[in-house]
């Protein structure tokens, strides 16, 4: 029979004796005995946490630091403290580090299979999974989704919807629509997401049903009585991945409604975002809900986001930029303002600039002016400086941010002035025709090199490292190694070693696989750890992974390894962790988490499912539809 929380709580905070504070372990082993969220779809751990700013802050920063709640069901929660540039970092990541480095690594070309979706050959250098080795695993997943393991059934859900193409949906709707009734509630609210994941008209249809909570979606869920918010949030989420021209209208109205869910309502917007074959009839929507001062502010701060990640979102910039400069614009919205004008704007829109430069020194809310100092870094990452006039503006930008750097009485600006310029200057060097960088952005190296070497706070340090990662700073690499090798603060641990990664600093790969090798290191460090090694190409990692993913007797460890295999591993890793995943014998956790990694080893994209709800997100909006999706590894 499937684990139950508490016995999987006692099993973990066990585990952890010895290895952390007896408070942390004790808080744990509560947190997952009182919360059933605590173990989220697809068996997905989330590492102790106390803050993003902590080893478990890595991994999953939407845990850190939540109060209860106020309320019952859709009732609003006391927010974490998530004016941590980690937790940015967390979100954003994906948009900077390149997955499946061990398909990258291998060199044969696989036979198109009847499930690729793709063109007729995948190119040689394709990351993603061969059809053959994607067609193995396939059925095994259908089988796990009728295991006694809730976790296992959890993962195989997700796992089946992002393995498989949409266009060849039709063998795989009717396993996770029986999973919809399964006498567990995570299975059920794992099958609605894999629904989504899968795609095509097919899977809307079903999610139609259960976001509006009719007669027939609790039918299809096995229940007696009204569905619950969670279930038809994450609906409504699922749904946008479909991008189906049946959905626009029923999310609109659901955003709407004077009696929605909250939560079911902002799950909506951000799902009309998602609708980019059907874009018109979205953004139509999108400008009159942001028009709509009625609505409840977290509900309206999702606009902004939704529409800035639809083609033609620009054509609203002009009324992002009105509502920014209203005082009545509550502080939610704001923040989403930002990061769409950051997302949306080209560098020669001085007036967006200008707006954004206002709001960094201006704004009467702290992480609008942080989120403000990023969103010039996402301007002049994306299109360099296409004329002087743009140009001379770019140089101005990096002059003030740089300022924010080195001026120690804004402590709490710098580690996202370094952000900006680092993104400004991994733009500059991708877009420079000589392959050099300008001036502005060498000094601006030389002086973040400075500014890692002085800095004694180990986030700052943090911030600083992959500042210069992400800039690509030739003459970063053997300081970053330096001082990777020096430090056993497990806060800047992993950010070092993702910074010595992106440097391409191959040196720091013996300390990459020690530090990998460390039992005392949090899951989410050896992520990181295995994640840079992979980047680097060390073609022995992959085997070392699934030695150690055989062998993990805790869930920390399986979580990291798991993760880690699926980020980065190749065809080599399938049956392996297919031959864990079916052998009856071995822990529960174990299994799930070789489930975990099977299906993000075969993702069908690059870039993972729910990447689109985790890049330019408002992330300080506490949501539980969203906080499930982002949780999922």
């Amino acid at each position: 029979m499937p684990r139950s929380l508490p016995r999987l709580a006692a099993h973990l905070a066990a585990s952890l004796a010895g290895r952390l504070a007896p408070p942390l372990v004790v808080g744990l082993a509560a947190a997952i005995g009182a919360a059933p969220s605590a173990l989220p779809h697809g068996a997905v751990w989330r590492p102790p946490s106390d803050g993003v700013t902590n080893p478990g802050g890595a991994g999953a920063p939407t845990t850190g630091g939540r109060g209860p709640s106020t309320g019952g069901v859709g009732a609003r929660r006391s927010a974490p403290n998530l004016d941590r540039w980690e937790a940015w970092w967390y979100f954003q990541r994906e948009a900077y580090l390149p997955r499946h480095a061990a398909g990258r690594l291998e060199t044969q070309s696989s036979v198109p299979g009847y499930l690729s979706g793709r063109s007729d050959r995948m190119p040689a250098d394709s990351p993603l999974l061969p059809s053959e080795a994607r067609n193995r695993l396939l059925p095994f997943l259908i089988t796990a989704l009728r295991d006694e393991s809730t976790e296992v059934v959890d993962a195989a859900a997700i796992a089946l919807g992002r393995s498989v193409a949409t266009g060849m949906a039709g063998p795989f709707l009717a396993p996770l629509q029986k999973t919809l009734a399964h006498a567990e509630r995570t299975p059920r609210q794992a099958a609605v997401l894999g629904l989504g994941i899968l795609g095509g008209p097919e899977a809307a249809a079903l999610l139609r049903e259960i976001v509006v909570d009719s007669g027939e979606g609790r039918r299809l869920c096995g229940a007696t009585g009204p569905l619950d918010e969670l279930l038809r949030g994450l609906a409504a989420l699922a749904l946008g991945l479909t991008d189906q021209r049946e959905n626009v209208e029923l999310l609109a109205g659901l955003a709407r409604a004077p009696t929605a869910d909250r939560e079911i309502a902002a799950a909506s917007v951000l799902a009309l975002g998602h609708h980019a074959s059907h874009a018109p009839f979205a953004l139509a929507e999108l400008a009159r809900l942001l028009e709509d001062g009625s609505l409840d502010r977290d509900v309206r701060a999702q606009v902004p986001i939704a529409l800035q990640r639809l083609p033609g979102g620009r054509a609203l910039l002009g009324t992002l930029l009105r509502l920014l400069a209203e005082k009545a614009t509550s502080d939610e919205v704001s923040r989403s303002l930002v990061i769409a004008l950051g997302a949306l704007a080209q560098p020669d829109e001085a007036e967006v600039v200008e707006a954004l430069l206002r709001a960094a020194d201006d704004h009467t809310d702290s992480v609008t002016r942080h989120l403000a100092l990023l969103s010039m870094g996402r301007v002049y990452e994306r299109g360099g400086a296409p004329d002087e006039a743009s140009a001379v503006l770019r140089k101005r930008v990096q002059e003030k941010l740089l300022a924010e750097v080195r001026d120690p009485e804004r402590r709490t600006n710098r580690a996202y002035a370094a952000l900006a310029l680092g993104i400004i200057g991994r733009g500059d060097r991708a877009l420079a025709k000589d392959g050099k960088a300008s001036a502005m952005t060498g000094l601006v190296g030389a002086k973040l090199i400075e500014e890692l070497e002085g800095a004694r706070d180990p986030s700052l340090r943090g911030a600083f490292a992959l500042a210069l990662g992400l800039m690509g700073e030739p003459e970063a690499g053997p300081k970053l190694k330096t001082t990777l090798e020096g430090t056993s603060n497990p806060i800047e641990q992993g950010h070092l070693a993702l910074a010595c990664a992106l440097a391409g600093e191959r040196s720091a790969i013996p300390t990459l696989r020690e530090r990998l090798g460390d039992r005392s290191l949090h899951p989410a460090v050896r992520i990181d750890c295995a994640r840079a090694l992979g980047l680097l190409e060390d073609r022995g990692f992959e085997g070392e992974l699934l030695a150690r993913m055989a062998t993990a007797d805790d869930l920390p460890q399986a979580a990291a390894y798991a993760k880690a295999l699926g980020l980065l591993g190749g065809r080599a890793a399938v049956e392996p962790l297919l031959e864990l995943a079916q052998k009856q014998s071995l822990p529960e956790f174990r299994r799930a988490f070789a489930v975990v990694a099977l299906g993000l080893l075969a993702e069908k994209s690059e870039l993972p499912w729910n990447a689109g709800y985790l890049i330019d997100a408002n992330f300080t909006t506490l949501l539980r539809p969203l906080t499930e999706v982002f949780d999922i590894l």
